[in-house]
């Protein structure tokens, strides 16, 4: 998505030879080329683009505290020129393990994409019944209950086609069979666009690294590659379903621990914690809820560079085109 930050250009020679702390939208980053320096320039805020050549001299150039929007250009081509433009998102489905889980990762993001007009449908692959403080109903009961508060929370923020899978809460594995189910979908709507868990361990904050997200995000990812676009992988959904074969062409992954774009949501900030809330069984009890989901998304947002008074959903962006 386009901020309006000025750009730092930054013209590489070779494949790796820049290196990125942060990515895209980086308030501090150190670039460095193979013992060969950056042409040195001090960018400030309100500063108009600039680009930086290799040069020679120091090993490394650091900027700090200046809200610029970063562009690498490897043999002529930006991270960001790979990425999607917003034009070009017409239809994004997000994909995650439990009720609650997009809202948490993604709900301010989806509710800009519906302002835009775009088509946004969440896939659950369970029910959530392992999860919640309600400790009155049974699985069954839990399930109803959380699927019931994952709809509101998709309205809360404009999406209406919400999809469950019903697979067991706490024992999802990667599988053929949840390859399969994923795939499907993916061939049914047909989206630009994937949001899904990253399929690897966060060391530095935990709570995204739940097994069943690690195990989502990996399968989704495996269904995005190869399975949904190879007429081949799953046969029967062509022959017995209709469902022709259809290649997504970026992922956004929640949760990672090497996020390379932020979405600023403070638009939308209010519609997320709605959201949220939504999810009485899980949250109800948590006091401050409000003021902690503000605060870690305003550290996003500082992250990200946007400035006080913001927030701000990171994802780390793979392209599958």
């Amino acid at each position: 998505m386009d901020h309006g930050l000025p750009l730092l250009r930054v013209e590489a020679i070779e494949q790796g030879v820049v290196n990125r702390d942060l990515g895209r939208h980086a308030p501090r980053l150190r670039l460095s080329t193979d013992n060969r320096r950056l042409d040195g320039w001090n960018p400030h805020p309100g500063s108009t683009d600039r680009t930086l050549t290799p040069g020679t001299a120091a090993p490394s150039i650091g900027v700090r505290n200046a809200r610029y929007e970063l562009l690498v250009v490897v043999n002529g081509q930006s991270e960001r020129e790979k990425m999607l433009a917003d034009n070009e998102i017409n239809r994004v489905l997000v994909v995650t393990a439990h009720p609650d889980d997009a809202d948490f990762g993604a709900a301010g993001t989806v509710a800009l994409f519906v302002d835009r007009g775009v088509e946004v449908t969440y896939l659950l692959v369970t029910d959530g019944d392992a999860g919640g403080n309600e400790r009155t109903l049974d699985n069954t009961g839990m399930a109803e209950l959380r699927r019931t508060e994952q709809t509101a929370a998709a309205k809360a923020v404009g999406v209406t086609d919400v999809r469950f899978l019903g697979h067991a809460d706490g024992t999802v594995v990667p599988s053929l069979a949840l390859r399969k189910d994923i795939a499907r979908v993916i061939r049914q709507v047909r989206p630009d666009l994937v949001i899904t868990h990253h399929p690897e361990r966060n060391y530095q904050f935990i709570a995204p690294s739940h097994p069943d997200h690690r195990a989502v995000g990996g399968s989704t990812l495996d269904a995005v590659y190869p399975d949904a676009r190879n007429p081949y992988a799953f046969p029967e959904l062509v022959k017995e379903e209709g469902l022709a074969a259809w290649t997504v062409r970026e992922v956004w992954l929640m949760g990672g621990s090497t996020p390379n774009h932020w979405t600023d949501i403070t638009e939308a900030i209010d519609r997320k914690l709605t959201a949220l809330q939504s999810h009485v069984s899980q949250v109800a009890h948590v006091e401050g809820f409000a003021d902690f989901v503000k605060t870690r998304f305003a550290s996003w947002a500082e992250q990200a560079g946007f400035g006080e008074g913001h927030y701000a959903e990171a994802f780390q962006t793979v392209t599958t085109a």
